[in-house]
Order: structure tokens, then C-alpha cells, then sequence
């Protein structure tokens, strides 16, 4: 073979290159390459219609432009991935380069909402030592029937947040529920050792529940159900636990569907159902008589007629609160023992004989107390300390009067106001009163102190008040608890909790003054208690409170003794002041 010949072979699929004499340039003879060229378009052919504009068409809807992209790059353009869950959930691990060449993660926009249950410390030991992570139990939910429950693992807390709400978010299941947002059945789920119970509510309940059943229902959209944990109190079993009760839920409409009948025979034959129960427990509680007690017997009758009423009676009527107070000397005053009166009926005459000669009387194991006939028939005042703040608590294991200084984190941790228990008040205007030259001389005729509670306490003049704070609060506890204070070695009730209202043992002819810094009627007490009569007894009304107003129904006057807010214990200094200056009590 030539030279030539080898040079003219090519390998096979191999298109030689053209040679500059092969092409044609025939036509370019007759061009004059400095003239204009002139452009001659082809004919239109017959027939022929131009499309029109961008502008003129009508603008594409998304489905058209959702239709087009899904003709041309297949259904993941769609909105649906293959997998069948949203695309939108994968778009968390899409990764974003932010400012200064960070990656950031963007934010799932799917219309669920997220809500933590709970973050745990667990370590992992391995050869090296412990591995710490953070669990976390998320539950994600769209507030329309659509919830999910999801746990994830990881080295920081964010990230396993993060883990467990993709994880719900793979757990979505759908919520049976009715037009009142409720279920339309009972149902319990168990999930390892948790139990939960739930129960259908009517409109306006609310979702009563707690823990993570609260937040799976919640999540879900329930807005009125009952939910109860039964077993055990782990956080994520007994949120996988109120899953298994919401996946054995059934609509009826779904039941009727599979059994072929309509709505309405559905519903006649389940209410039946509930009334031949109901009748099979009346018949056999009352078919076994023979072996049941007559207790037992009456007890299951009536249990068994409340469960066969056509309707069930609304509410249960409350026992009637019954007030507390020392109920000992009305009995005495009721009761006159019959000894007592035939020994009345045999010394009546003995006795008129002595008090013709002057001679007291004494009755066996009641001492007569040693008084002036002349200042009982005298005038006297009458004190009444309203809203005062005797409270009593059980402050660990042992029950306390609350004050502020002692009880202010217990009494915050109770939604309540330090400022408002201030007993001490009533300690003050206590010492003031009774050490007072008016009660010295026996003008002084009762104590009265009313709480803020509605408790009524009768204080006796000549009861000698403790000094000391923790003392008096040591009375007032066992005053409240055992609705007396007895004097010692004798039968006498110093203090006791009566029955209300205060009127029935005030004086018949007497006048009630009630202080108010904020009444229009600035008086001088002096000028002021002067014109009553010396006949008359005074009733005055004082606030033991720390701030406030009292609001009476009995005074007749309201007046006020200073232009500036004075205390409990010098309003009732200036009281008995100007009424030791009325009566010349020195």
C-alpha cells in the first residue's frame, strides 16, 4: 500500500474535514461588497395566522403555570413528593448562605405549629466515658384536626428540636372530631405503662386535661374535651398513649358507610343501645336481693333509678354553709335543768328575804364579777374594728395567723398580697383600747372585731391583750380554731366567735359613728361627741385594715377626724381622748 493510500484511510464514524476548494462561493460573484444588501423575506403561505403577543394574551393562573412545569419536570414540581409527604418538609435541610458566609437553616413554613413538651439531659456510656445529649418531645399541630408526636436526639438542645418536630412532622395523623370541636366518642389509649382516657365534653367545657394530653389536644384543635392519665406520668408515652385513643375514634359517618346503612338508623340503633344498658343493670340489680344486704340493696336501687331517668338533673344541691361560732351559752340560756327550778320554786323565798337585806346572792361554780351599779347605769361607748385581717394558713405542717413580715413568699406563691395581712393592727388598736383610762372606768361596754372574712369576734373589756406580737397571734390562732378563749380556773369566755350580724348586740339607745378619711364631714371630736346626750351610748366603727374603706349598712353618720389618713391605733386614741374629756375621767 502507498504513501497516499495510507493517508486517504479513516478510522471508522470519523467525517473527514472539507477542504477550502470544496466549498461553493459561486454566489458571491455578482455581490458587490461595498453596495447594501437587501433582504427579501420569503412569501407567506396560504392560510397563515401570526400568533399573538405576550402582552395581548390573558395572564396564566398558577394551576396552568403548577399544570406546565408538572407536564414538563414530572409530579415533585407539584407540591407532592413521591414519598407522599409534604415537599416543604424537606426544605428544612436546604441549606442558606447568609450574611458573612454563614449557613443558616430556613424556617419550615408548612402551617403546622410547634410547642416543646419537654427537654431531657441522657448520657450514653461508652468506653471513653458518658456521652451527654438533650431529648427532646415535640408536638407539632395545625390547630384542624392534624397532630403528630416526635422525639429527637442530639448534642444541643436546638438541634434536637429540631430533630423531634421533623419527626412529627413524618407522624401526622388526623383528629375525628364533631361541629363542637369535641370527639365523637369515648376512648383510651395505652402506650407502654401510660394509660389516657378521653371523653367527648360539651360546647364550652374546655380541653380539662394536663401534661402532654393538654398539649396534644390543644395542637390538634380540640378546643372542648376531658382527658385523664390513668397509668404512668412519662411525658412521651402518654403523648404516643393520646395518639392510640385518637386513632381508635371512629366517625359515624364512616361506620355507617361500612355497614350500609344511613346516618339516621345508625343513630336509633346506639341510643337504644345506651336504654337497654341502662334497664339490664336496673333488672339485675333487683333480680339479686337474695344475697345483698338491705343497705346495699337501697343504695343500688336508688343508684340504678338516677341511671334510668329520661333526664339528668343539672347540678347537685350544695349542703347550706353553716356558720361557725361558740353555740355553748345559747344552749345554756335554752336549757334550764329541772333541779335548777324546783330549787328556784323552794328558795324563792330565802332569797327575797336576803335581798331585802342587801345580801348578793352567788350561784354554785359561777363567780360574780365585782361592779358599780352606778357606772352600769351610766353611758358607755361601743368599739367595732371592721376588715380585719385574721387569717390562718397551714404554713408547712403546722397552722400559722399570716402576716406580712413572717409569710410574704408563702402568701406570694398563693396569688395573694403580702400587704393585705396585717394583723398587727389589730394587736395595736387592742393595747390602745383596753389599756385606756375609759375602760379603766368601766364606760367601756364591748369589742367587737369583724374579718375580712366575715368572721364576728366578741373581745371582753377586761381581758388583759399579750404584749407581744407572736403572743396575741398564738391567741388568735386558737381563738379561730376553737371558737373561745376561757379564762383560767374559771368558766368565763374572755373571747369567742359569734353569730352575726353585729346589730343584735349593739345597745337599744345608741348612736353608730363610722370613720372615713375620705367623708366630706371634717369634724374636732371634741366639739363633736359634746352634744349628745349623757343618757346616750356611742357605737364607734373603725377600719383595721392596712388601706381600704369600710362599708356599713347599721351607721348613721360617717365622719372624719383628721384631713390626713390616720392608723387604726390613734383614731381610737383620739376617740377615747375626747370622750375621758366629755365624761371627766381623769
Amino acid at each position: 500500500m502507498s504513501v497516499m493510500e495510507r493517508s486517504t484511510s479513516f478510522p471508522l464514524g470519523h467525517t473527514p474535514r472539507p477542504k477550502a476548494t470544496d466549498v461553493d462561493t459561486s454566489f458571491f460573484d455578482n455581490v458587490d461588497p461595498e453596495g447594501d444588501i437587501t433582504f427579501q423575506p420569503p412569501e407567506v403561505p396560504e392560510g397563515f395566522v401570526s400568533p399573538p403577543s405576550f402582552d395581548e394574551g390573558p395572564m396564566e393562573t398558577e394551576d396552568e403555570i403548577a399544570a406546565a412545569y408538572e407536564e414538563l419536570y414530572g409530579p415533585a414540581y407539584s407540591g407532592v413528593s413521591v414519598l407522599g409527604n409534604d415537599i416543604n418538609v424537606m426544605d428544612s435541610k436546604a441549606k442558606k448562605v447568609g450574611g458573612f458566609g454563614k449557613v443558616k437553616k430556613e424556617k419550615v413554613r408548612d402551617g403546622f405549629e410547634e410547642r416543646v413538651v419537654q427537654v431531657r439531659r441522657v448520657t450514653k456510656v461508652v468506653k471513653g466515658g458518658k456521652q451527654l445529649h438533650f431529648r427532646a418531645i415535640v408536638v407539632v399541630g395545625d390547630k384542624q384536626g392534624r397532630v403528630g408526636v416526635g422525639v429527637g436526639k442530639a448534642k444541643e438542645v436546638i438541634t434536637a428540636v429540631q430533630k423531634s418536630a421533623v419527626n412529627a412532622r413524618r407522624n401526622i395523623i388526623t383528629v375525628p372530631m364533631t361541629k363542637y370541636l369535641t370527639f365523637p366518642h369515648r376512648s383510651e389509649g395505652d402506650y407502654g405503662a401510660a394509660k389516657v382516657m378521653l371523653r367527648p365534653a360539651s360546647p364550652g367545657t374546655g380541653v380539662i386535661a394536663g401534661g402532654a394530653v393538654r398539649i396534644v389536644l390543644e395542637m390538634a384543635g380540640v378546643e372542648n374535651a376531658l382527658g385523664k392519665q390513668l397509668g404512668s406520668k412519662n411525658a412521651l408515652n402518654n403523648a404516643r398513649a393520646t395518639v392510640v385513643a385518637v386513632l381508635k375514634m371512629r366517625q359515624f359517618r364512616d361506620v355507617a358507610r361500612e355497614r350500609g346503612i344511613p346516618m339516621e338508623e345508625l343513630w336509633k340503633l346506639s341510643h337504644a343501645g345506651m336504654q337497654n344498658h341502662k334497664w339490664r343493670v336496673y333488672f339485675h340489680i333487683f333480680t339479686h336481693r337474695s344475697w345483698l344486704p338491705e343497705a346495699t340493696i337501697s343504695v343500688r336501687a336508688d343508684s340504678a333509678r338516677a341511671m334510668v331517668r329520661p333526664y339528668a338533673v343539672k347540678g347537685k344541691k350544695r349542703k347550706k354553709r353553716v356558720e361557725k361560732y361558740d353555740r355553748e351559752e345559747e344552749e345554756e340560756e335554752n336549757e334550764q335543768p329541772v333541779e335548777a327550778v324546783k330549787r328556784n320554786k323552794t328558795n324563792n323565798g330565802d332569797e327575797e328575804d336576803n335581798a331585802q337585806k342587801g345580801v348578793d346572792v352567788e350561784l354554785e361554780g359561777i363567780p360574780l364579777a365585782p361592779s358599780d351599779q352606778k357606772e352600769v347605769n351610766k353611758a358607755g361607748v361601743v368599739f367595732i374594728l371592721e376588715k380585719a385581717s385574721l387569717e390562718v394558713a397551714k404554713v408547712g405542717k403546722t397552722y400559722q395567723l399570716l402576716n406580712s413580715d413572717d409569710h410574704s413568699n408563702f402568701l406570694r406563691k398563693n396569688n395573694r398580697n403580702p400587704a393585705d395581712y396585717r394583723p398587727d393592727i389589730v394587736h395595736q388598736s387592742l393595747l390602745n383600747l383596753l389599756d385606756s383610762a375609759l375602760n379603766k372606768a368601766g364606760r367601756l361596754r364591748a369589742v367587737y372585731v369583724r374579718t375580712d372574712r366575715g368572721i364576728l369576734i366578741e373581745i371582753k373589756p377586761h381581758v388583759r391583750i399579750p404584749r407581744t406580737f407572736k403572743r396575741f397571734a398564738g391567741i388568735m390562732l386558737q381563738l379561730l380554731q376553737k371558737l373561745s378563749i376561757t379564762a383560767v380556773g374559771k368558766r368565763e369566755k374572755l373571747m369567742r366567735v359569734i353569730k352575726n350580724p353585729v346589730m343584735q348586740y349593739l345597745p337599744a339607745n345608741s348612736h353608730k359613728i363610722g370613720l372615713s378619711y375620705s367623708s366630706d364631714k371634717l369634724v374636732k371630736l371634741r366639739d363633736y361627741v359634746t352634744p349628745f346626750a349623757s343618757d346616750m351610748n356611742l357605737v364607734f366603727v373603725v377600719g383595721a385594715m392596712a388601706h381600704g374603706k369600710i362599708e356599713t349598712d347599721y351607721t348613721e353618720d360617717y365622719i372624719a377626724i383628721s384631713g390626713y389618713p390616720l392608723s387604726a391605733a390613734l383614731c381610737i386614741s383620739k376617740i377615747c381622748e375626747a370622750l375621758e374629756n366629755k365624761w371627766d375621767i381623769l
